[in-house]
């Protein structure tokens, strides 16, 4: 985490619930880079009809919806001031460097972002795709009461994995911001790490 050679870094915007794309659209008339990760899902037994969502016996919708709910990120150089972003309307706050008052927000680098960019183009998050094969390597640790370490999709993110649906998805506990959080992933490319 933290800032490139120029100071520049990325911080996270929390919004009020539903609002990412109003605040990444409000942030970025105002001059600002921001970065609103998405993937794709499928309503299953859902089409969208004028706005509204109509039951039917097909496949359903894609949406996007937010990879990280309520979170987007924004572009921050040093001689940038931030105060005016905390304060948009639909911005609940920024995340913190500490919870000191005073304290500047905190900066990711900007290898991370582009990571989680990378990702996102590809499809790694998208649940609107064939699923891969049950890995019942992970599922057998589960039913035996172990919570493996995995690391997810290629990158350096590793978590604890805590869930397997029937889709093969995999809920897995990461450390984000300095705070726990569960994200939802294929569990295809999950690769189980070995403790020394």
């Amino acid at each position: 985490m933290g800032a490139d050679q120029d100071g520049a870094g990325w911080c996270a915007v929390f919004t009020n619930p539903a609002s990412e794309d109003a605040v990444a659209a409000r942030l970025r008339r105002d001059g600002l880079r921001t970065f609103l990760p998405k993937y794709r899902k499928i309503l299953r037994g859902i089409r969208i009809v004028s706005g509204r969502r109509v039951r039917t016996k097909g496949p359903g919708e894609i949406v996007l919806r937010p990879l990280f709910s309520r979170y987007l990120f924004v572009e921050l150089y040093p001689e940038q001031g931030w105060h005016g972003i905390a304060t948009a309307p639909g911005v609940a706050r920024l995340v913190m460097h500490t919870r000191d008052v005073g304290s500047p927000p905190a900066l990711i680098h900007p290898e991370v972002i582009e990571a989680i960019r990378e990702a996102v183009d590809r499809g790694d998050f998208d649940q609107a795709r064939q699923t891969a094969p049950m890995r019942v390597d992970l599922k057998r640790m589960l039913d035996a009461g172990e919570q493996p370490r995995v690391k997810i999709n290629g990158h350096d993110i590793i978590g604890e994995l805590l869930a397997l649906d029937d889709q093969n998805r995999a809920a897995v506990l990461v450390e984000l911001f300095n705070r726990p959080m569960v994200t939802r992933v294929d569990a295809g490319p999950l690769t189980v790490v070995v403790s020394d």
